[in-house]
């Protein structure tokens, strides 16, 4: 309950108590002035008696009337915030939803940034490895072609020319590795840019989704707090309710009580 509506209710309280403590002063005087009248004391009943009555159970009347159409706006009042709620807790489901699917999305992009960096520095070191062997296989080359045109005989011409046929292989193996690493290592370099551009802009998408997740969590605990205590709100004023009807009743008692006496003694001679 806020402030306004607990002074309300505290100022309400004060006004029943008052009321109860007349009622209860009222019965308890028809109730001394019936034994008073067993013994012979004459007791005389004023229409000030029965206009003070008849107010307090106007006072009464109103006070139920009123804490009544309280219940009553409270509970119309608690259908609008039971839908506000309901619209808060869908809006917070729609974005924690678009901010998880943000968040696997960046998570993503940092996966293929990682792993294009790493695949980058493999081909870059397949690359550094077939140089190493393209200039071996160089070298061997022209080693086994130096033998080859000194050969003396044809037995070790055809050795080295064989020798000379494999490092050649050898060569043609290496620079199409060293070809191949190259063109790995561009489209991981064209990965690793694109990753490394589309991170900020993924980083700031998923932190505005959780923004905006988290604002609408708020305001859905929120929601749900002002359903609370709204229904705390009309148990309370339900309960004021009962006691003003039974305080209501009373009155009607002790008037009804009060005015029949004082027409019964109008009717007897007695005084006004």
């Amino acid at each position: 309950m806020n402030i306004k509506n607990s002074r309300v209710f505290h100022a309400l309280v004060n006004k029943r108590l008052a009321i109860i403590c007349l009622l209860i002063f009222c019965v308890g005087t028809l109730w001394t002035t019936g034994i008073l009248s067993q013994v012979g004391e004459v007791i005389e009943y004023t229409a000030k008696g029965v206009l003070k009555l008849f107010t307090l159970m106007n006072d009464a009347a109103s006070a139920y009337y009123n804490i009544s159409a309280t219940v009553e706006n409270l509970t119309e009042t608690l259908d609008d915030l039971e839908e506000a709620e309901r619209i808060a807790r869908a809006r917070y489901g729609e974005y924690a939803g678009s901010f998880l699917t943000a968040e696997a999305v960046y998570q993503a992009e940092r996966t293929e940034f990682w792993s294009a960096n790493s695949d980058y520095n493999a081909a870059e070191n397949r690359r550094i490895i077939a140089q190493g062997d393209i200039n071996m296989a160089r070298d061997r080359i022209a080693y086994c072609q130096q033998r080859l045109d000194g050969s003396t005989s044809s037995e070790m011409a055809d050795y080295w020319r064989e020798q000379l046929a494999i490092a050649r292989d050898q060569l043609s193996d290496a620079t199409s590795r060293k070809s191949q690493a190259v063109r790995d290592k561009a489209r991981a370099n064209s990965r690793f840019k694109r990753a490394q551009a589309n991170l900020p802009i993924l980083r700031n998408e998923r932190d505005r989704w959780k923004t905006l997740a988290d604002t609408a969590k708020q305001e859905h605990e929120d929601a749900k707090q002002a359903v609370r205590d709204r229904k705390i709100e009309i148990a309370l004023a339900e309960v004021e309710a009962v006691e003003a009807k039974k305080k209501h009743n009373a009155a009607i008692a002790a008037y009804e009580a009060y005015q029949a006496m004082y027409d019964a003694q109008q009717d007897g001679g007695g005084g006004n």
